[in-house]
């Protein structure tokens, strides 16, 4: 009934399922930057990062998992997270992809798990075990010669990079709090409301922006090619 020859087929059938459960997730999250690209093309950058958290937060709210209720005395925590995992990163990103490309917004943004360790070890002050600072500063340097030659540029891909490496930051200090309420009210009750914190964050400067927007376009739209104002056609 045992029989060993089965174990590693297995073993196999397991590791293939899983597979597409890696890469999902990975698609869905690496695609985000290249929707941001397009969407920058249509919109201003504190535009696209309102829509993102309007349709993440309205999607959520349709679940009833996510509407579970989280005690008052959890809000401001909540709202902090919001801060540092929603509405300032979320920021940064179409701010940075106006210098710097799609594909290396995408690669530096893998540092996060990089930052959350190193951010969890100033919490747990606690110096981790020497393979663990190996590793660490591996991906460290990886990232940095991944951004080495964008760098070189000029003034604003130095900028960009930097935004980058803002919303990195934050995401570390960001998932390092939301993990005690996560554990506590779950993760979906947690995330609705630190997006809806960074909604009603992002609106007035995505209204701001989208108003300057539509003036501007509408008097170009109107401008005839010869530089002089458009007649005015009285009755």
């Amino acid at each position: 009934m045992n029989d060993p020859t089965h174990k590693p087929s297995l073993a196999r059938s397991v590791i293939s399922a899983d597979w597409p459960l890696v890469a999902t997730p990975g698609i869905i999250w690496g695609a985000s930057f290249l929707f941001i690209a397009e969407g920058l093309k249509a919109t201003g950058p504190s535009g696209v990062t309102f829509i993102r958290l309007f349709v993440g937060a309205a999607t959520l709210a349709l679940f009833p998992a996510a509407r579970k209720p989280v005690e008052r005395t959890a809000w401001r925590a909540i709202a902090l997270v919001g801060v540092l995992w929603f509405a300032f990163p979320l920021s940064m990103f179409p701010f940075a992809e106006q210098r710097v490309s799609s594909a290396l917004t995408g690669m530096l943004n893998a540092a996060v798990p990089l930052f959350t360790a190193i951010v969890a070890t100033f919490f747990a002050r606690r110096i981790p075990e020497r393979r663990v600072l190996v590793g660490l500063a591996i991906g460290l340097i990886g990232a940095g010669l991944i951004a080495w030659p964008t760098i070189h540029e000029g003034h604003s891909s130095v900028i960009g990079v930097l935004l980058i490496l803002a919303a990195v930051v934050s995401y570390g200090f960001a998932l390092n709090l939301a993990r005690p309420l996560q554990q506590q009210y779950g993760a979906l009750p947690v995330v609705l409301r630190a997006q809806a914190v960074a909604v009603m964050l992002t609106a007035p400067s995505a209204c701001a922006t989208s108003s300057q927007r539509t003036t501007f376009s509408s008097r170009t739209t109107y401008t005839p090619r010869t530089g002089h104002p458009p007649p005015s056609f009285r009755s």
